[in-house]
């Protein structure tokens, strides 16, 4: 399989999907900021990014990704982010979810220096809040860090 890398102005799935930007890029994943033509509006879409999809196992691991993301449109929680479907683009599958403008807590932290104990007290609340969706459902989040942490 050819390793499939977006860029800017690319346009995929039938022209549903314009590519607006590169969001983040991952150990594991890459996302893209996209307009959906029919919706109207700013999405999001994550796929594996190069390094995975040039490993040896990368079948299984897409397989994975799929599996995990057709689990990840069930949820309906205010502090988990919508997962709208999984599209597949040639030989690379990829997950349209809700874009949430403004940055993650890393960035925040960087840019305001260290939260004060209300304001921490408050994401670890939500966080907990969404974890406990997730958990009760029989699903771990793997990678609960703060640059995979959106503030809204």
């Amino acid at each position: 399989m050819a390793i499939q890398i977006w860029q800017e102005g690319d346009k995929i799935k039938n022209d549903r999907f314009h590519i607006l930007k590169q969001l983040g890029k991952g150990g594991f994943g890459i996302t893209y900021l996209a307009e959906d033509t029919v919706k109207k509006q700013q999405i999001v879409i994550k796929t594996l990014n190069a390094n995975q999809q040039g490993e040896a196992d990368f079948a299984q691991k897409q397989e994975n990704f799929v599996k995990e993301g057709f689990t990840l449109t069930k949820f309906n929680h205010p502090h988990i982010v919508k997962v709208h479907e999984p599209i597949q683009i040639g030989d690379l599958w990829g997950l349209v979810m809700e874009y949430i403008p403004g940055q993650d807590l890393a960035d925040y932290i960087i840019a305001n220096g260290r939260l004060n104990e209300a304001e921490a007290l408050r994401y670890i609340d939500r966080i907990a809040q969404a974890l406990d969706c997730v958990h009760q459902q029989k699903f771990f989040h793997r990678d609960v860090k703060p640059h995979n942490i959106m503030l809204r």
